[in-house]
């Protein structure tokens, strides 16, 4: 099937950026005929489910790809705006994570979804080896590809490497609800946690230590992996998605600053 571009880079106007971002779970976006079989397979009353009351979908989308199981709701736009403040680069996931899951090791049984809220998606439904080292080959690989050329880009300024992601406050019905706003996820590699929730309290914050998932069970796979292949201390950030405002945005900036701005 043909695939979006697996990834987007934001380039940056400072020639000696000091943090680098990325947003693996930027995009909704999956094959036509992907998409297709998905709507025929959920119909709409399923994809009504995984809005869970997040944004509206795009005009014409055939399933809500607004929908948080497609992709990290606001995301994106949040990785961009910090970028542009920060002047700093930042690498964007292309590919919906239904289709592959950029966040998560090739060997990972969680790299290829098969069913979401209950619901088999059709088109990872009895995949062979060889269409998944397809979709590693032409989606997976090129995004930690694009992650590592721009990090040999900028290597000499380098300070800090930041994943963005967002989560709901509730995964639907008996799941329970979030009561937090951010979660600073680590592997326990870095200092870099530890100085972020400590910023981020004194902005009036009240940061969880790995929540709503813990960078302990490979659910940081990206960032641990190119921080730790290029010595650069590295950290993920999980903000709810129902509080990605400016002021969230001011307090993620004035933080990171705080720790790392020469």
């Amino acid at each position: 099937m043909r695939v979006a571009a697996p990834f987007h880079i934001l380039e940056s106007v400072n020639r000696r950026p000091w943090a680098l971002l990325t947003c693996e779970h930027a995009s909704a976006e999956l094959p036509p005929a992907a998409t297709r079989a998905l709507t025929k397979k959920m119909g709409r009353a399923p994809a009504q489910s995984l809005r869970h009351a997040s944004a509206a979908p795009s005009p014409g989308a055939d399933l809500g790809l607004a929908a948080h199981r497609f992709h990290d709701l606001h995301a994106a736009h949040l990785t961009a705006r910090v970028a542009e403040v920060l002047a700093c680069p930042a690498v964007l996931g292309g590919v919906s994570r239904l289709w592959i899951d950029l966040n998560r090791a090739p060997d990972d049984p969680e790299l290829i979804p098969l069913d979401v809220d209950g619901v088999r998606i059709p088109f990872n439904q009895e995949m062979g080896p060889a269409e998944r080292a397809e979709r590693i080959a032409r989606v997976h690989a090129p995004y930690h590809e694009a992650v590592d050329q721009v990090v040999r880009s900028y290597r000499d300024s380098l300070r800090a490497m930041v994943s963005i992601h967002t989560f709901t406050r509730s995964l639907g019905p008996g799941s329970g609800v979030r009561d937090f706003d951010v979660g600073i996820l680590h592997d326990g590699s870095s200092p870099l946690s530890v100085q972020l929730r400590q910023v981020l309290c004194a902005r009036g914050r009240a940061p969880r230590d790995n929540q709503p998932y813990s960078g302990f069970d490979g659910k940081i796979y990206s960032i641990a992996r190119h921080g730790k292949n290029w010595s650069i201390p590295y950290v993920e950030v999980e903000i709810c998605d129902d509080r990605v405002d400016c002021e969230m945005m001011d307090d993620l900036v004035w933080a990171l600053r705080t720790i790392f701005a020469p």
